[in-house]
């Protein structure tokens, strides 16, 4: 590796022909990560963790290959996974620092660098990386744009390391690998979540909740779409949802999604009582995750003086009961969850 202080006249001529296969320049058996791209890699990579004892520095990590300089998603010119880490995307170029002294007081710069050993690198084909005249390509906006992503995560990934080293989450994965009877290979100073340490520290299984959201929106969608209304709603001109904490989010998270879809007014109440312009053309969402909620049963009761339209979303309780007393439709959802959690529904 040999890196330059990237500039418009030195580099002019260059262009980088990125090219995914052995000996192209992206022979790496592990490549840094950032909590940016996590959720776009975890379902192809291996993510660790590492530390440099130096510098007193974590990093994440996602496992190429194998052997040292073995990078099994090379492939006969393509990455063989649908998301190249931004690590891999912004070879040839690194971020370097340059010092300078300004009326006397001492800078440090941040300069891009490009690495003018790197095999793609060649004058005849692949990405420009200046204009004719000098000024940036695309192509080197692209990059810039990567560089600054990188520089702006590798704090958050430190400081994301750290809390979860002082929250003692962190336990050696020392890894052997029996590739036949004859060859095997060892990855050391490798780290992982210490799932059991987790689970202790996770007392209501938010996590399994988190983790479950995806199944819990799927499954939100399949009691949507069997439901049947019992209520005629086509005279509507305003909806409230009425309802506390988590069960009043669903509401929010609508408000805001679908705001170019509803062309009538939508309110999310959090109260013992709905806005006192609620008449019989307005549409009101009790929603109480208990079916208990206080405020909500209160509201309930008022939208009912004020004539409304009433249906509701519940796993049962008091709610469900009074709504099915006054043959008003109630959606029942899955029990069990933390309200809060209950989101998808």
């Amino acid at each position: 590796m040999k890196l330059e202080a990237l500039n418009n006249k030195q580099h002019a001529k260059l262009k980088v022909n990125s090219v995914y296969k052995i000996d192209s320049g992206f022979d790496y058996n592990f490549c840094p990560v950032y909590p940016l791209e996590y959720t776009s890699l975890q379902s192809d990579y291996p993510i660790f963790f590492t530390k440099d004892k130096d510098n007193d520095t974590w990093q994440t990590i996602a496992l190429l290959g194998f052997k040292e300089n073995e990078n099994l998603f090379l492939g006969k010119g393509v990455w063989i996974s649908r998301y190249v880490p931004l690590s891999i995307q912004r070879l040839p170029f690194y971020i370097g620092s340059q010092k300078e002294v300004v009326n006397g007081i001492p800078s440090e710069n941040k300069i891009l660098h490009i690495d003018v050993d790197h095999p793609g690198l060649n004058e005849s084909e692949g990405n420009e990386i200046f204009l004719e005249h000098g000024g940036n390509s695309e192509y080197l906006n692209y990059i810039n744009n990567i560089l600054s992503t990188i520089h702006k995560e590798a704090n958050a990934v430190d400081i994301f390391c750290k809390e979860i080293s002082n929250l003692d989450l962190l336990k050696l994965a020392d890894i052997k690998i029996d590739f036949n009877e004859n060859e095997s290979h060892e990855l050391k100073g490798l780290y992982v979540i210490d799932e059991e340490k987790l689970k202790n520290l996770d007392k209501e299984n938010m996590f399994k909740a988190i983790w479950e959201f995806p199944d819990n929106l799927s499954e939100a969608n399949r009691l949507g779409e069997n439901f049947k209304l019992e209520q005629d709603y086509s005279r509507i001109s305003s909806i409230v949802v009425a309802g506390m904490g988590g069960s009043a989010i669903g509401g929010d998270v609508v408000s805001v999604l679908e705001k170019e879809c509803i062309h009538i007014p939508f309110f999310v109440c959090r109260g013992y009582s709905v806005p006192n312009w609620v008449n019989k053309n307005t549409l009101v969402i009790c929603s109480s995750y208990s079916g208990n909620t206080e405020e909500t049963l209160s509201a309930l009761d008022d939208s009912m003086v004020k004539g409304a339209q009433i249906c509701g979303i519940t796993t049962g309780g008091s709610l469900a009961k009074k709504l099915e007393t006054e043959n008003k439709d109630v959606v029942i959802i899955p029990s069990g969850l933390q309200p809060r959690a209950a989101l998808a529904y």
